[in-house]
């Protein structure tokens, strides 16, 4: 994400239009404390601000609730999806977070598009754990920025 996209700065009622959710499906998100707006409120009665990074985050959230996970394990995954991670390195922006559990520790690996297709040619061979779960991360980052750019586009 570059810099201005960033520090775009969103209303709940715009993180609602931009992720499809309904503001209450957002509010019961940060209630169970899976995802939160980074930029403070301001105090109580303030409304919240959410950044674009903010609403990759809920994006991602509700993938992983469709996918039946508990809120609990939803804040350990989510929380580790940070603009570090998120950002291109090397000229390769992630395309898939690789989300693999084993012993009860949840670990997240970022993958290219490169390492993507190494890993499918060679197979998953070692590799032990209780559950494995993919997302297509740059698909959810450029469907979030596309909306996000039709959002605030003049009409």
């Amino acid at each position: 994400m570059n810099k201005s996209e960033q520090w775009a700065v969103f209303s709940l009622g715009d993180a609602s239009d931009i992720t499809g959710m309904s503001r209450r499906k957002v509010l019961l998100l940060i209630e169970q404390e899976v995802v939160s707006s980074t930029l403070p409120s301001g105090g109580r009665g303030n409304a919240r601000r959410f950044t674009l990074l903010d609403i990759v985050r809920i994006q991602i959230a509700v993938r992983l609730e469709n996918f039946g996970m508990a809120p609990r394990f939803m804040r350990k995954v989510v929380s580790k999806f940070t603009d570090r991670r998120l950002s291109p390195t090397n000229g390769s922006p992630p395309v898939e977070a690789q989300i693999t559990s084993s012993n009860g520790e949840l670990s997240v690996t970022y993958k290219s598009e490169e390492e993507k297709a190494l890993q499918l040619i060679g197979g998953k061979e070692g590799q032990k754990a209780d559950m494995i779960l993919n997302i297509a991360i740059g698909t959810i980052i450029n469907q979030t920025q596309r909306r996000a750019g039709e959002f605030n586009s003049p009409k």
